[in-house]
C-alpha cells in the first residue's frame, strides 16, 4: 500500500505501474527546477549510476534500525539535447529494488530552491520498482544547462542518496540580429536607405515568415531564406535576412519606425517579432541654442523648464538655413497642444553668406497652459511643414513643468 505525496512545488502524482514479472510503485515526484543556472558543465555530471552515487556525499546516514537492502539505478543522468528557453522537460527515472528488504528513501532535495511539503516516507518493496520524474523550466539561455536532484537513501549499506541529473542545450527559439535597435545612424534628408539584419532559429528547421508590416508608407521590407554558409556559421537550423528600405523623405530630424514580423511559430510560443529602425536625417538646417537654453539637438527637444500657469515660458534657438535661393519660410505650424506657440523671426546676416539666419521663439503664454509636466516620451510635438526643396518637414519636441 501507498499514500498519495503532496508537493508545493508542482502537481504531484502517484500511480501503479504494472509489470508482468512484479508489481511496481511509481513515486512521482515532481521536483521543480525552474531557472535555476548550472551548478557545473553537464560533462562533468558524469553518465553511470556508480559515478554519481559517488558524489553523493553523507548528508542522510543510514538507519540502523531498518533492514538493509540494495537497488538497482539503471539511468541516473538524462541527456535531453535542446530545448526551447520556457518550455518545461519532463524525465522519468527507474529505481529497482533488488534486495530482501524494503528500500527506504527520504525527502528529495534539488538544487534549485524548491521547498517541498511532505517528507517521502513511503517504502519500494522488495523486488519492485519506483518511477521518480523530475519537471525542468529554464529560466536562461545556456549551452550546458544542468540540474539534479539528491534523493536520500536509509537503509543500503554504503550509500546515504541518490543523486538524478539532466543536462542539455537552452536556447530561445528565435534570434535577431541586431538585438534590440536596428540603428540606421545619420542620413541627408530627401535620401533613400536600407537597413539589414536577420532572424534565424538554433532549434527547429521549418521556421517561415509569413508577413512584415510597417507602421509608415515610406517604409517597406523584403526576405530572403539564409543560405547554407552562414546557417553553418549561426549554428542556425533556419532563418532569413531582412531587408528594410526607408524612402526618401524630406524631413530633418530623429525617427522611429517600427514594423511587426509574423512567423509560423506562433502556436509554438513565439510572440511576434517588433522591429525598431531608429536614425536621424539631416539637412542643410542647424539650430544653436543660446545661453540658459536646455536643447538637445537629438532628438530636436527644447525645454521651457518649470515656470506658474501665471507666469507663461518661452525659449529661442538661432536656426541657420542653406541651400536655397528664395525666402525660407514657415508654411504650417502644428502644435499637438494649442497652448504651444512657435514664432520665426528673421536675422540679418552680415558678409556674403548664402545662409538665412532666424531666431525661433517657443512659448506658453500666461493663463494658457494647464497644471502638467511634459517630458520627451509626453512632450508636445510641434509639426512644421517648409518651402526647403529638401527639407519639408521638421518637428519639434517642446518639454516644460507647469506648476499652480
Amino acid at each position: 500500500m501507498h499514500r498519495s505525496l503532496s508537493f508545493l512545488t508542482l502537481r504531484s502524482r502517484f500511480s501503479i505501474i504494472p509489470s508482468p514479472i512484479v508489481a511496481s510503485v511509481a513515486l512521482a515526484l515532481s521536483l521543480a527546477l525552474l531557472g535555476c543556472t548550472a551548478d557545473r558543465p553537464a560533462e562533468e555530471a558524469g553518465s553511470s549510476a556508480g559515478a554519481t552515487e559517488r558524489e553523493a556525499g553523507s548528508s542522510v546516514a543510514a538507519n540502523p534500525d531498518l533492514p538493509p537492502t540494495t537497488y538497482e539505478l539503471p539511468e541516473d543522468n538524462f541527456d535531453f539535447g535542446e530545448m526551447r528557453l520556457g518550455e518545461t522537460g519532463t524525465h522519468k527515472f527507474v529505481i529497482r529494488n533488488t534486495g530482501p528488504n524494503p528500500l527506504k528513501l527520504g525527502e528529495p532535495v534539488t538544487t534549485c530552491k524548491c521547498t517541498i511539503a511532505d517528507t517521502l516516507d513511503d517504502a519500494i518493496p522488495p523486488g519492485e520498482q519506483a518511477n521518480i520524474t523530475l519537471e525542468w523550466t529554464p529560466k536562461a539561455v545556456s549551452e550546458e544547462f544542468f540540474q539534479q536532484a539528491k534523493i536520500p537513501v536509509y537503509n543500503v549499506e554504503g550509500k546515504s542518496s541518490i543523486l538524478l541529473a539532466v543536462h542539455g542545450r537552452v536556447d530561445e527559439l528565435l534570434h535577431i540580429e541586431p538585438p534590440g535597435i536596428w540603428a540606421a545612424g545619420e542620413i541627408p534628408a530627401g535620401q533613400e536607405l536600407d537597413v539589414s539584419g536577420r532572424v534565424y532559429s538554433t532549434l527547429t528547421d521549418g521556421f517561415e515568415i509569413q508577413s512584415i508590416e510597417a507602421e509608415s508608407d515610406s517604409v517597406s521590407a523584403s526576405v530572403e531564406p539564409l543560405d547554407e554558409q552562414t546557417l553553418t556559421e549561426l549554428n542556425a537550423k533556419s532563418g532569413f535576412a531582412i531587408r528594410i528600405k526607408l524612402a526618401a523623405v524630406k524631413e530633418v530630424g530623429t525617427f522611429r519606425e517600427r514594423l511587426t514580423v509574423k512567423t509560423n511559430l506562433e502556436e509554438e510560443g513565439a510572440p511576434e517579432i517588433q522591429l525598431l529602425v531608429e536614425g536621424r536625417r539631416s539637412g542643410p538646417i542647424r539650430f544653436i541654442a543660446g545661453r540658459g537654453v536646455e536643447w538637445e539637438p537629438e532628438p530636436m527637444a527644447i525645454d521651457l523648464g518649470s515656470f506658474s500657469q501665471s507666469e507663461g515660458s518661452s525659449a529661442s534657438l538661432i536656426m541657420f538655413v542653406g541651400g536655397m535661393e528664395e525666402p525660407f519660410e514657415f508654411t504650417e505650424v502644428s502644435p499637438t497642444a494649442d497652448y504651444v506657440d512657435l514664432a520665426i523671426e528673421p536675422i540679418e546676416s552680415s558678409g556674403s553668406s548664402n545662409r538665412q539666419k532666424f531666431r525661433l521663439t517657443f512659448s506658453v503664454p500666461p493663463g494658457e497652459a494647464p497644471v502638467i509636466v511634459h517630458r520627451l516620451k509626453t512632450s508636445v510635438r510641434a509639426h512644421v511643414t517648409t518651402n526647403h526643396p529638401l527639407v519639408g518637414k521638421l518637428k519639434f519636441y517642446v518639454q516644460m513643468r507647469v506648476t499652480p
